[in-house]
């Protein structure tokens, strides 16, 4: 991964945020709270009760213990929009980021989005998501769905499975930004459907369904 790619490596995270509104001047006239959405070394997109206009000159404050955070930058209003609960979305750029103050950036997404995996890595998320189930004899059902973690889902099919039973699990890359195919073992079933325990997945196939989760908490809190 190139130093550019590293800068612009953008995570889903909520930090909290103090915005100054800069004057032609540069002078801070005001301030509120806010908090991230999701942040890069590039920029951020800001969750706020307050509306500011696109090419707004602003500094913002982004404060975090743990992982370690102080940054002070000035940076632009690039995109303003209001969500359905009235809170303002707004996509922020920094300008003239110092090279130190990238770099604690960088190491701040990277430790962040590791902090954000190990704590989804077993959170079950209710999402239906269609997929294909082939059985040993080679035999392919559709399914969907009826929850999902990094180590397995919960799933219904027209087809009494055996416990214990291999199958494979496949998802379109509509939902994972690539086609996922998983080794699962049948666990208990009752009237609503089945357990699936993936086996072995790889450290790919569980990021990717981390990213999901994570993405989906994120649209559901700002919804």
């Amino acid at each position: 991964m190139s130093e550019n790619q590293r800068a612009f490596f953008r995570i889903d995270a909520v930090v909290p945020v103090v915005v100054h509104r800069l004057d032609r001047d540069g002078i801070a006239w005001d301030e509120f709270p806010g908090e991230t959405v999701d942040l890069s070394a590039g920029g951020l997109l800001l969750s706020a009760g307050e509306y500011v206009p696109t090419g707004q000159a602003i500094e913002v404050v982004i404060s975090s213990t743990e992982p370690p955070l102080d940054l002070r930058s000035r940076a632009r209003i690039v995109r303003s929009w209001r969500t359905t609960t009235g809170e303002w979305l707004s996509g922020v750029c920094f300008e003239r980021l110092a090279s130190q103050a990238e770099r604690d950036l960088v190491k701040f997404c990277f430790l962040k989005e590791r902090e954000m995996a190990e704590r989804v890595s077993n959170v079950r998320i209710d999402i239906a998501i269609p997929a294909r189930l082939e059985r040993s004899d080679r035999s392919v059902h559709r399914a969907s769905t009826l929850n999902i973690c990094a180590d397995g889902a919960r799933v219904t099919a027209p087809w009494d499975a055996d416990r214990d039973e291999e199958v494979t699990i496949s998802f379109s890359e509509d939902w994972f930004g690539r086609a996922l195919s998983i080794r699962a073992r049948v666990g208990r079933r009752d009237e609503r459907g089945f357990d699936l325990e993936f086996c072995d997945p790889t450290r790919a196939d569980r990021a990717a369904i981390n990213q999901l989760i994570m993405a989906e908490e994120r649209r559901r809190r700002v919804a």
